[in-house]
């Protein structure tokens, strides 16, 4: 027992979170990175690769801190005008000039007010026996989350599924005290079932069924509703939900109500090693299908931009005008930037005065990202083969030029709160976080682990107040959540 002692060194300045502002999130775990620099893990499981933290937390924006402190970087500025075709290809110019010093191959695809779709590719060294191309399919890694949430809610439209209803409703063998049967898939959907966010494959074997022995009735981090905290395995639940109700799997599910009525009827899922090749066939077998419905599903860059124009023009959408609305609504918010708020599988900012949606995702291998504005009737969307976040600022950056937005996406800095708030002793009773203490020393919020340091580190605590409450009730980590039990 006791203080546990310092992590380690002064950690190097690895950039601010583009976490924070566009809801990026792996299908494995939780990724923080920098919007115009380098990043780390949000868990931190190699202190080589990011340095080792120390006790002072570092304040992000709104709730949130983190064990590294933010770059003080710029970005760079938009060179690109003229007309939308004209900023396309300035944009195109740029972006596969950077993919040639970076040897990095990647798809990007700009989707038109008129619904035209403008593309480009880029094959690195590593492919090039078989380049990459406008119509090559990828792994959509965390953006499949909203194509599974929007089956959920056509399935609701038609009455077959009642979102607020306790999934063990559904799934009867998940009921009883404590487990996830308890989460509605309205929690499961916004990441505020309390499930957290454990590891959905053991084995190359792994399928969805064995989920629920796995973590059917195992004990939340947190009560359901009670904060956000993004779980992969959360989508997995909604897919058992979706094949019970519906009797097939849910690919079907997926496939006939949304991929094919938004006109992309190729999307599918499942990893296919020949498509994105040059980083090694070992991280494929892992990917196994309890994975699929939060980080499966394959697609082009031209088809994700037809998504995003779907998406973007809400009144003549195939998908109808209810069921975008009701996937894009602030559901919750996500105490990281003022305003920010969670939809199913959709992350919702306001930038400049425009509302901004989005959703990215990175996996080993790979790294993907589609954002639009129906104000503008405007959509990026983009791929790359490399788990580096070199991705992300390129397609904000991207969006900045096509929306004529400022290019500075960070949010404001924080803390929302006085320091002394968000001080206290906080007990996570289910996860691993254990018993931790946080106070002022300084002018700094420090933390200490009052049971040892927990076998993964985390690199971000969200502290959740309850409305009108002096502090925070809830500290949300990816390792476990804990509650505020004194001063």
């Amino acid at each position: 027992m006791g203080t546990r002692p310092r992590v380690g060194m002064t950690a190097p300045k690895p950039g601010a979170m583009v976490r924070r502002l566009m809801g990026i999130y792996p299908s494995s775990r939780k990724a923080s990175a920098a919007p115009w620099g380098a990043a780390c893990w949000g868990i931190v499981a190699l202190a080589a690769a990011c340095g080792a933290p120390g006790r002072q937390l570092h304040p992000f924006s709104g709730d949130e801190f983190g064990v590294f402190a933010p770059g003080a970087g710029t970005p760079p500025p938009i060179r690109c005008a003229g007309t939308l075709e004209e900023r396309f290809a300035c944009v195109r110019g740029e972006l596969e000039q950077k993919a040639r010093e970076v040897d990095v191959g990647g798809a990007f695809a700009l989707s038109m007010p008129d619904g035209q779709i403008r593309a480009a590719a880029q094959t690195d060294t590593l492919n090039a026996r078989a380049s990459l191309t406008e119509e090559t399919r990828w792994a959509a890694a965390s953006v499949s989350k909203m194509f599974l949430a929007a089956a959920a809610v056509s399935l609701k439209e038609e009455g077959a599924l009642d979102l607020q209803q306790p999934i063990a409703a559904y799934l009867p063998e998940l009921a009883g005290d404590g487990g996830v049967g308890r989460a509605t898939l309205h929690q499961l959907l916004t990441h505020t079932s309390g499930l957290g966010n454990p590891e959905q494959c053991t084995t190359p074997d792994d399928d969805l069924p064995g989920l629920i022995e796995r973590y059917g009735k195992q004990r939340l981090l947190a009560p359901p509703g009670a904060v956000f905290n993004y779980s992969n395995v959360g989508y997995s639940f909604v897919a058992l939900v979706l094949e019970r109700v519906a009797g097939k799997p849910f690919e079907d599910v997926v496939r006939e109500r949304v991929t094919t009525v938004a006109g992309i009827p190729g999307a599918s899922y499942g990893f296919e090693p020949r498509v994105i090749r040059g980083h090694g066939p070992d991280v494929i077998p892992r990917r196994c299908r309890a994975l699929w419905p939060s980080g499966g599903l394959m697609l082009s860059v031209r088809e994700l931009a037809r998504w995003a124009n779907e998406l973007a023009h809400p009144g003549n959408s195939r998908l109808g005008r209810p069921l975008i609305e009701l996937l894009t609504a602030p559901h919750v918010p996500t105490d990281d930037r003022p305003g920010a708020a969670y939809g199913y599988g959709v992350k919702r900012i306001e930038h400049d005065g425009v509302t901004i949606f989005s959703h990215a995702g990175r996996l080993e291998d790979a790294t993907a990202i589609v954002a639009w504005s129906p104000e503008r009737q405007i959509g990026v969307a983009a791929f790359a083969n490399t788990s580096q976040p070199l991705l992300f600022p390129a397609a904000f950056r991207a969006l900045s030029t096509f929306l004529a937005l400022s290019p500075d996406w960070a949010p404001p800095p924080g803390p929302a709160h006085p320091l002394s708030a968000y001080a206290g002793l906080y007990v996570d009773d289910a996860g691993t976080l254990g018993r931790v203490r946080f106070s002022i020393e300084d002018d700094a919020l420090v933390l200490d682990y009052l049971d040892g340091p927990p076998p993964l580190l985390p690199a971000t605590f969200s502290f959740h107040f309850d409305t009108g409450t002096l502090h925070p009730r809830y500290v949300v980590t990816p390792v476990g959540v804990g509650e505020r039990r004194g001063d």
